[in-house]
């Protein structure tokens, strides 16, 4: 199955955060959609992880990667969504 490119929202930037100040990563909320949202908190991980892609119009036979994005933190959930507000 070949997924199509989809916007995926907002990306969180943690570039301006104290690095001594992890109050803020006890608590935090993803929504999903416009009525839910899920409740977890953020953890540093061990290893840096790189989001590469193909680069595309590659000469015949030749594939080449290109590094995205370095992903530094995970959200982990513990509890399933919550409904928020109310269905019109």
């Amino acid at each position: 199955m070949r997924f199509k490119k989809l916007p995926l929202g907002k990306k969180a930037d943690f570039t301006s955060v104290d690095a001594g100040d992890t109050a803020w990563m006890k608590k935090v909320y993803m929504y999903v959609g416009r009525g839910m949202r899920m409740t977890g908190e953020v953890k540093k991980l061990a290893k840096a992880i790189a989001v590469v892609q193909r680069k595309q119009n590659q000469p015949e036979g030749e594939e080449a990667l290109e590094v995205i994005e370095i992903v530094k933190y995970k959200l982990l959930f513990s509890d399933r969504p919550e409904p928020i507000g109310s269905r019109e």
